[in-house]
C-alpha cells in the first residue's frame, strides 16, 4: 500500500512521534511517502521515505488552496492510496486533495484547536465536507471530545490511538550522572528538578519560575533546569533574574541530549497551560522519574494523582510549589511512585502496540465515496 503522511511544521513531541511510527511502518509492506516542510526531519531514519516539499504555513490561509491542487496532482502521479495526515490545517488539505484525487484519509489531531477565527473557519469547512468519508483519530481521550464539541460533532465515531515511541532506542544509556550534573550546573547534593519544552508562553514556565521563588527559603538546594528554545526565552530569563534566581535557574538552550540530561534530575515538571499528549512526560516516566504536571490536555490520562505522579492546576505557582515540597519531603515513596509509573508507560505507550492499531485502521478503512455518518450534537 502507498501511504502518503502529510504535516503542517513539526516541532518537539510531534515531530517525535511522527518519526518514530514511519520508521515502524517502514518495517511493514508500505511505501511510505512525507509531504510538507522538508526542514527538521532526520532523515537517517527515514530510510525509504520519499518527501515532497509542500510550504504549509503555521496559520490558516486562504492562498493555501493552490497546495491542494499540487497535491492531489502528487496523489494521483505517485499513485497514493491513502494519506494521513497530522493536525487540523494538513488534514483539510488532505481532505479537499484526497476528495479530487479518489485518495481516503485519516486525520490525526495532535493538540486542539486554536481560538478565534480559525476555529470558526475550520468548524465551516468541517461542515462543508461532512459528506467526504474520513477517518479521525485523537492522540489522547481529552483531544477526542474538544474536536467533537468544537465541531459539533459526535465524539463516538473518533478513534483514540496513544503516541508511541520505540523505547529500545529512544532511551539513553546509563551515563555518569554526576558528571552530567556538574556539566550543567547543578552540584551533587542539590535537588535537580528539570522541565523540557519549548519556550513559548502555553508551556507554563513563568509559574514554575514563581514557584521557585516561593520555596527559595524552604528548598535552598533546590536548581532547576530549562531544557529547551523558543522565542520566549529572553523574557523566562529576565523573570528568573527579576525574582533573584539567577544562581538556582539554568537555561540551557535546545539540547540533543536532553533525555541525558532528564535521567539525571531528580523530578521532572511539566506547567503547561494547555498540551495534547506530551511525549516529555511519557519519558520522564518511562525513565523513571517522579513527574508533577498540570491537569490539562491529556495528562491525567497517564498521570494517576498520588499514585503514579501529581496533578496540579494550571496557571497557579501556590499549588506548584506546594507540590514541590510535598514531593521533596516524601522521596521514598515518590521513588515507588516513578517505578510504579515507569512498568505502566513501557506498555501502554509502546510503538509496536501503535503500529498494530495504525495498520487495522490503514486496513479497515471505508472505501471512497462510503460516506460514513456523523451526528451533529
Amino acid at each position: 500500500m502507498k501511504i502518503l503522511h502529510l504535516t503542517r511544521p513539526a516541532a518537539g513531541g510531534m515531530r517525535e512521534y511522527i518519526m518514530t511510527l514511519l520508521e515502524a511502518l517502514a518495517k511493514w509492506d508500505y511505501q511510505l511517502y512525507l509531504a510538507g516542510p522538508v526542514e527538521g526531519w532526520d532523515r537517517s531514519r527515514l530510510q525509504g521515505v520519499e518527501f515532497f516539499p509542500l510550504e504549509i504555513g503555521s496559520s490558516v490561509q486562504w492562498g493555501e488552496l493552490r497546495l491542494v491542487w499540487r497535491l492531489s496532482s502528487f496523489m494521483r502521479r505517485a499513485g497514493i492510496e491513502l494519506c494521513h495526515a497530522h493536525g487540523y490545517r494538513a488534514g483539510l488539505l488532505a481532505r479537499l486533495a484526497g476528495a479530487m484525487a479518489g485518495v481516503r484519509v485519516i486525520v490525526t489531531f495532535h493538540n486542539f484547536l486554536p481560538q478565534g477565527w480559525q476555529r470558526t473557519v475550520y468548524r465551516g469547512l468541517e461542515r462543508v465536507m461532512e459528506p467526504w468519508p474520513v477517518a479521525r483519530v485523537a492522540v489522547c481521550e481529552a483531544i477526542r471530545h474538544h474536536y467533537a464539541r468544537a465541531m459539533g460533532l459526535s465524539a463516538e465515531p473518533i478513534k483514540v490511538i496513544p503516541p508511541g515511541l520505540d523505547w529500545s532506542t529512544r532511551l539513553p544509556p546509563q551515563g555518569s550522572r554526576l558528571a552530567i550534573r556538574s556539566e550543567v550546573g547543578v552540584g551533587p547534593s542539590d535537588l535537580f528538578l528539570i522541565t523540557l519544552a519549548r519556550l513559548i508562553p502555553a508551556k507554563g514556565v513563568q509559574y514554575l519560575l514563581q514557584a521557585m521563588s516561593l520555596l527559595g527559603r524552604s528548598l535552598p538546594s533546590l536548581k532547576l533546569v530549562v531544557c529547551g528554545d523558543g522565542p520566549f526565552k529572553g523574557i523566562l530569563q529576565e523573570l528568573a533574574d527579576k525574582l533573584g534566581l539567577s544562581s538556582r535557574v539554568i537555561f540551557t538552550g535546545f539540547r540533543a541530549d536532553a533525555l541525558s540530561l532528564l535521567q539525571a534530575a531528580d523530578i521532572f515538571v511539566l506547567p503547561s497551560l494547555s498540551e495534547g499528549m506530551p511525549l516529555s512526560v511519557l519519558e520522564a516516566m518511562a525513565l523513571g522519574k517522579p513527574v508533577i504536571a498540570t491537569r490539562v490536555g491529556g495528562i491525567p490520562e497517564v498521570i494517576e494523582h498520588g499514585k503514579t505522579g501529581w496533578l496540579v492546576p494550571p496557571g497557579n505557582a501556590g499549588a506548584l510549589a506546594a507540590t514541590l515540597q510535598r514531593a521533596v519531603r516524601s522521596s521514598p515513596d515518590y521513588l515507588l511512585m516513578a517505578r510504579r509509573a515507569r512498568g505502566t508507560i513501557l506498555r501502554r505507550f509502546s510503538i509496536d502496540e501503535t503500529v498494530i492499531s495504525w495498520r487495522r485502521l490503514y486496513e479497515g478503512l471505508p472505501i471512497v465515496g462510503e460516506v460514513v455518518p456523523l451526528e451533529r450534537s
